[in-house]
């Protein structure tokens, strides 16, 4: 028996796996763009939302291939771009991923989504390295000089962990010659 083909597969799989990342269900939501990618694979609206799912997911290069593929696409597309930067962001090349939101917020400056890149991006750059870091050392010397006291000497004998609290039976010598 042949399999009937689903009238609208592109929506249907589209819709089910943007419900379905909303649920936090990545792997699911993820099959469904797959299976939308399948019946169209040149429609932009399926390459940024699976980009969606792989950067929620923790796949940034897959994310940034799908936004990329996009743009391809469609050049103008701000959702793509949007997508772009945050996987590149998800990649930790925070820097890039700045420079891509500012480009963004010259083309568009609502919804805030590149503004919003700018500054998570700008944040986690001076968290980083920035006035935020702070001196390791200094802060962090009063613990290593605790961890230090604690360790034990190597050259010193190291103590029994475990006593016994049963006493031992001590063998009594017959005093006869038997």
């Amino acid at each position: 028996m042949e399999e009937k083909q689903l009238y609208g597969a592109l929506t249907v799989y589209r819709e089910r796996g943007a419900y379905l990342r909303r649920l936090e269900q990545f792997e699911k939501a993820k099959a469904s763009y797959d299976e939308a990618f399948k019946s169209n694979s040149e429609d932009v609206r399926t390459l940024t939302g699976r980009s969606q799912v792989c950067a929620d997911a923790v796949r940034p290069v897959q994310a940034y291939a799908d936004a990329e593929l996009a743009l391809k696409l469609s050049p103008g597309n701000m959702n793509a771009r949007n997508m772009q930067a945050r996987a590149m962001y998800t990649m930790s090349d925070f820097e890039r991923s700045v420079v891509m939101n500012f480009r963004g917020l010259r083309l568009r400056r609502q919804p805030p989504y590149f503004m919003e890149g700018i500054n998570q991006g700008v944040e986690t750059i001076q968290d980083c390295i920035g006035i935020n870091a702070g001196n390791v050392m200094l802060d962090f010397l009063p613990l290593i000089k605790q961890l230090e006291a604690a360790r034990p000497d190597e050259n010193e004998p190291q103590n029994v962990l475990h006593v016994n609290r049963i006493p031992k039976m001590e063998r009594k010598h017959k005093l006869t010659g038997d």
